[in-house]
């Protein structure tokens, strides 16, 4: 039987953006082409939000302020992911908070 697996990642900033040209690579994209759902949970029955609260510093790193989900290997997961993001090549601002709620679901 196949499983339908989604996942859903709402940004939404602390602050409100300047309109960009559309030129560059967004927070956004960065994020959905780097968190997937796990390989370990995909054989499990998931419907798990995960709200993450992070900044971006100057060297386009992410510092996790907070992660919020009853799962722990989620929570795991997101954390160590978001260190392998390089945020430089992002439009949007840096050095701000940014919240973001990501959807994971596996039916």
């Amino acid at each position: 039987m196949k499983k339908l697996i989604t996942l859903t990642i709402a940004l939404v900033l602390g602050f409100t953006l300047s309109s960009f040209a559309g030129n560059g690579t967004s927070i956004h994209t960065l994020i959905t082409r780097t968190i997937k759902v796990p390989e370990q949970l995909k054989n499990q029955k998931l419907d798990e939000k995960v709200d993450v609260q992070f900044t971006i510093g100057q060297n386009g790193t992410a510092s996790i302020v907070d992660v919020k989900t009853e799962n722990p290997e989620l929570k795991k997961y997101i954390i160590q992911q978001f260190s392998t993001i390089n945020f430089n090549e992002a439009t949007d601002k840096q050095q701000v908070t940014y919240f973001i709620a990501i959807n994971f679901k596996v039916l």
